[in-house]
């Protein structure tokens, strides 16, 4: 029985010898238990998944993990071929739940997410990320997606000419085996992760933003986001999708900074699921300027009338911003098969510029291909009733602004009729409100385990600021997640909760530690230096 033949079952070859701290684990859980805690700390892992399939059709699948500094623990596991579950010399095995509508990439992906859960949980570690052979994702196109879905870890395949199969690993050493390649894969994963334990942001050479570690990092799957949606709205996607291919046609998404604020989340989200698609669709930025994203930050914060009355929009910052855009352009994005050549030279056939950082991309788009569709979209609220006074600041930076987006073809805005100033004209004008994927990091569902995980992780985060930690569930708690920006209105939030505080229903008669606590948390984007002071604004008003 070889090839394809069904997976029914499953031994240890090798079992994980790591002895979990079980005194430890109880005098935690006892902790915890007294002091009505929810949060545990777990040991930080990586681990690497390798598969090779033998001769008789048996499956053998490697684990490694690596706590950031050497190899721990591994194990080799194998998958058999087999209606019974007790093998022909009589050791026991482990049978597989197999029905006529799972096929062997459910039966695999259900043994590698039960194996890697189970282990974590007994020893209490929390794998950040994963190293994946082809060989894992060639049985199991989905356990990559589910990985990550069901585990909270990230998925990274490593590529074939990374020494990402066994194939590639025996070129190097014939005698690899299955455990040595995940072990192999495991570090290569790690060298994935900053400092802070997140996977790093990567941007190419050209500024390219490579989305989700160049797409190494699976994340999802066709049928989750077909599952998400009505069956008209996947139809209708699929058939865009194929008439894109078909015409072979390439976008490109310009914008500042490849994270930060929701532009970056659209677009990491967006490229991923365009990749999935099949759809040519490239995310660009520009090489970073702290000179530059201070005149621009004050740009957004007089467009949206929370400046310094006193702020404009000189010149000579004009001058710089435009001197900066060109220098990106020419550098990186016209040359020839360069994004924005003409579409005769390799650019692309369709070009959107994100918010007003970067407005004159918009004519140096047009000026190397004057046919080609232009899309301006406005992610901000623009104060349209100040940029109709001609002698606001916001009047200034909007005339400005407008000076290269009305030559693009459409303008895209919040579905706002406020945030439009009346020179966009209406057959131009189109609305778009903000999105959000359900499957990344920030809104996916996340199993007990790791939500415990992450409240101990946020509280010793709180212990190392010096400020006061969560207690939940002690305490109930109201959140705002949002940078740290002058238009999040975070003071209207302080103002908000003190006065739900101070005169409430729910609050009355109940003691200050009784009450909701209140959660502000953003994270930082490098193209706002406003973050800093809006901090320390925060800060102020809280021990005022």
């Amino acid at each position: 029985m070889v090839g394809n033949a069904p997976l029914t079952a499953a031994r240890e070859q090798h079992a994980f010898e790591a002895q979990p701290p079980t005194r430890h684990i109880e005098r935690m859980q006892r902790h915890r238990e007294e002091k009505g805690e929810l949060g545990i700390a777990l040991s930080e892992l990586w681990v690497g998944i390798a598969a090779q399939r033998a001769d008789n059709g048996e499956v053998h699948i490697g684990f490694a993990c690596h706590d950031g500094t050497y190899t721990i623990d591994f194990a080799v596991h194998t998958l058999v071929v087999q209606r019974e579950g007790v093998g022909a010399n009589g050791e026991a095995r482990e049978s597989l739940p197999i029905t006529k509508s799972d096929g062997q990439s459910v039966v695999v992906a259900d043994y590698l997410v039960r194996s890697i859960r189970d282990y974590a949980e007994k020893n209490h570690y929390k794998f950040l990320g994963a190293g994946i052979s082809r060989e894992i994702v060639k049985l199991s196109p989905q356990a990559p997606a589910r990985i990550w879905a069901e585990l909270d870890i990230v998925p990274i395949v490593i590529r074939n000419e990374e020494g990402g199969s066994m194939e590639s690993g025996r070129k190097v050493d014939a005698v690899v085996s299955v455990d040595e390649l995940a072990d192999a894969l495991a570090r290569k994963a790690l060298g994935f992760f900053g400092p802070s334990k997140q996977p790093r942001v990567q941007v190419g050479f050209d500024n390219m933003v490579e989305v989700d570690i160049g797409s190494r990092a699976v994340l999802t799957t066709l049928d989750q986001y077909r599952n998400g949606v009505s069956e008209q709205t996947w139809n209708t996607t699929l058939k865009y999708a194929a008439s894109l291919r078909k015409g072979k046609k390439k976008f490109a998404f310009f914008s500042a900074t490849p994270q930060g604020g929701g532009v970056a989340l659209m677009r990491h989200a967006q490229i991923r699921l365009f990749r999935l698609l099949g759809v040519d669709v490239t995310w660009w930025v520009p090489k970073p300027k702290p000179e530059i994203f201070r005149i621009t930050k004050t740009n957004h914060n007089i467009l949206q009338g929370v400046a310094d009355p006193k702020e404009r929009l000189t010149r000579d910052q004009q001058q710089l911003i435009r001197d900066w855009i060109h220098s990106n352009a020419e550098r990186y994005w016209t040359r020839e098969g360069g994004p924005l050549a003409p579409r005769s030279k390799g650019g692309v056939d369709v070009v959107i510029i994100d918010d007003p950082q970067m407005p004159d991309l918009i004519g140096i788009a047009k000026q190397q291909d004057p046919e080609r569709p232009v899309i301006f979209r406005s992610h901000i609220q623009v104060r349209a009733d100040l940029a109709e006074q001609p002698e606001t600041p916001t009047a200034g930076v909007w005339n400005w602004l407008w000076e290269n987006v009305q030559h693009a073809d459409i303008f895209i805005s919040h579905p706002v009729k406020a945030f439009v100033p009346r020179t966009v004209s209406q057959h131009r004008l189109a609305y778009m409100p903000a999105t959000t994927d359900w499957f990344d990091g920030l809104n996916k569902a996340l199993s007990d385990f790791d939500t415990a995980y992450y409240l101990h992780d946020f509280n010793t985060e709180c212990t190392r600021q010096s400020v006061p930690s969560l207690a939940y569930p002690k305490r109930d708690y109201i959140v705002q997640i949002a940078r740290f920006d002058p238009s999040k209105g975070i003071p209207d939030v302080l103002a908000s909760y003190a006065e739900f505080r101070r005169h409430s229903a729910f609050c009355k008669g109940k003691k200050a530690e009784e009450t909701p606590q209140l959660v502000i948390a953003g994270h930082y984007s490098v193209d706002d230096p406003d973050g800093v002071a809006v901090l320390n604004q925060t800060l102020e008003l809280l021990e005022t």
